[in-house]
């Protein structure tokens, strides 16, 4: 286990145990088996109070669609316009944002709770990626090619 140290030599804290929680995941492909995008499940609409809880004031205004992964079925909420919110300006808020992606969208969030960590509504299966490395194809022109695969596996159950 590998800890820090904070101060005095008495207290530790393992890495293993501490844990950002951010509003969105900072990316727009699923965080929980890596698929490259979500599939959008409505249309844009403007994201509601009881979704963003207590920060709605400086949510609202914030455009949003219910997406899931194809893959796992990971829910999510996708970001589409942060435009009219009250932070926008912020580099992470622009329409021609570089993450963006052709569906329409440029991050996420889990979506019932607004943040990075998912609840057992957002997760339907347990998710393992195991990566394969070192897989050799040759080719008759003599080409060799060496890459890593990853592999998912899927269970059924949330493991959160």
């Amino acid at each position: 286990m590998t800890t820090v140290r904070l101060g005095s030599p008495d207290l530790a804290i393992s890495t293993k145990e501490v844990f950002l929680m951010t509003r969105n995941l900072g990316r727009t492909s699923c965080d929980r088996c890596g698929h490259p995008v979500v599939k959008l499940d409505s249309e844009p609409r403007l994201i509601t109070r009881k979704e963003a809880g207590i920060d709605f004031d400086m949510f609202e205004g914030l455009m949003v669609a219910e997406a899931h992964c194809p893959i796992c079925k990971a829910k999510y909420l996708a970001w589409v316009d942060e435009t009219q919110t009250s932070y926008y300006g912020h580099p992470m808020g622009s329409i021609t944002h570089p993450n963006r992606v052709p569906e329409g969208y440029f991050d996420l969030s889990y979506e019932s709770t607004f943040n990075n960590r998912p609840s057992e509504h957002d997760i339907i299966y347990n998710v393992l990626v195991d990566e394969v490395p070192n897989i050799i194809t040759t080719f008759s022109s003599g080409v060799v090619v060496i890459q890593t695969v990853k592999v998912v596996r899927l269970t059924i159950g949330a493991a959160v």
